[in-house]
């Protein structure tokens, strides 16, 4: 199915929407804390633990959020990569089409002088 042309800015104005997502979920997960905080949390603080505050409870979130970025760079993203990696090759991908004709020339190119390969 041929693709539509259209001016370059259109896809410059998604691909700015969707880089501000992850801004603006920080935003959205900081209300939803300060809402838990205030309509629940801070009840069940004070009856559980009396101690804990309004700066304990948004330091214990900065802390999960850097254990869960943590494994998902150490863990996850290498995981990820290697499925999308094998998958951009394994379906109709133009670079492994390449490569293929350059190996097929290249072996040609050996056996015309003569090298052996591996």
């Amino acid at each position: 199915m041929k693709q539509a042309k259209f001016i370059p800015q259109l896809g410059f104005i998604q691909v700015q929407i969707s880089n501000s997502m992850f801004y603006l979920s920080l935003v959205n997960t900081l209300m939803l804390g300060l809402t838990f905080w205030y309509t629940s949390g801070s009840i069940i603080a004070a009856k559980y633990a009396p101690w804990f505050t309004l700066y304990m409870f948004l330091t214990f979130g900065v802390i999960i959020t850097v254990l869960m970025m943590l494994f998902d760079w150490k863990v996850m993203y290498p995981s990820r990569q290697g499925v999308l990696n094998k998958q951009a090759y394994k379906h109709v991908n133009p670079a492994v089409a390449d490569l293929q004709k350059i190996l097929k020339n290249q072996e040609r190119i050996m056996k015309k002088l003569g090298i052996k390969g591996k």
